[in-house]
């Protein structure tokens, strides 16, 4: 999964408006791209590189069990990354509307995961 700053911040850097000293402080606050968020916790947990970190597009995650949590795993600790590092410049509402983004992120891609394990089980005769 690939973490990208939202529109409007990239527009606030790019053309002054209201929220451009927001974005600028974000911008100072991350001077490492958020998508090298999504390599490091990759390194962490020793997977290679170009290891699918899209829920539903990672087939293994269907398959086995552990391999579905450890993707899970993996998302969230992405999401709590970018988050302390978000807490530089996002207020305290935000960061919990952060928080409530992330649990259902989790929730869903966990209800994915299982509805596709279900829909790909052998048919009982």
């Amino acid at each position: 999964m690939n973490i990208y700053a939202d529109t409007s911040v990239l527009f606030s850097l790019y053309v002054t408006d209201a929220n451009s000293p927001r974005a600028d402080a974000w911008r100072q606050a991350n001077p490492v791209p958020l998508g090298f968020t999504t390599q490091s916790a990759l390194a962490t947990a020793s997977l290679p590189a170009d290891y699918q970190t899209l829920t539903a597009m990672n087939p293994c995650n269907i398959a086995s069990e552990e391999e579905g949590e450890q993707s899970l795993q993996l998302k969230n600790n992405i999401l709590v990354d970018v988050a302390t590092r978000a807490s530089a410049f996002l207020s305290a509402g935000e960061l919990r509307k952060w928080q409530e983004l992330r649990t259902n992120a989790i929730k869903n891609s966990r209800n994915f995961i299982l509805m596709e394990r279900k829909l790909m089980a052998p048919v009982s005769q």
